[in-house]
């Protein structure tokens, strides 16, 4: 049983085009911004000598992250004009995807140095990344799941 105030369905051939709401558009917009703002501090940190345990093999790992924060801001521009349904599930894919290459990465490189610190954080850095890149794979996965069978953007 249908009510009054119930939206009569919209016709079949008309395709409807889902804009974020302002709220949605605004983080997406925050969230880009501050990729770029990360894209320009990393940049610098060797410079900066800090954090004093990053080493100067920080440099080897530089590439993918910089890829992955463009992919970023590259996503979350694209997700602040259309979010919904596979589109939204493609760029998760898709940031998950070089955020897992950073953790793999960062795990081969390890350009981290502790012996200058009262406790040796190694043990526990390796185990945050180990958790981080088995949770992203995780993501990637249920990401893909999604985009295969998750709402068409037109629907």
């Amino acid at each position: 049983m249908s009510s009054a105030l119930e939206r009569p369905p919209a016709p079949p051939e008309q395709r409807q085009l889902h804009l974020p709401t302002p709220a949605k558009r605004f983080g997406y917009l925050v969230a880009a911004a501050a990729n770029s703002v990360l894209l320009w501090a990393v940049h610098r940190l060797l410079d900066w000598g800090w954090p004093a345990f990053l080493t100067e093999d920080f440099e080897q790992v530089l590439g993918i992250v910089t890829a992955s924060l463009i992919a970023g801001i590259v996503a979350n521009l694209a997700l602040a004009v259309h979010h919904r349904g596979r589109s939204r599930a493609l760029a998760d894919v898709v940031t998950a995807a070089f955020g897992l290459a950073v953790g793999l990465r960062m795990w081969e490189v390890f350009p981290f140095d502790f012996t200058g610190y009262a406790t040796d954080w190694s043990g526990p850095v390796r185990l945050a990344l180990g958790v981080g890149i088995g949770a992203t794979g995780i993501a990637i996965i249920a990401n893909l799941v999604t985009l295969v069978t998750g709402p068409q953007d037109d629907a």
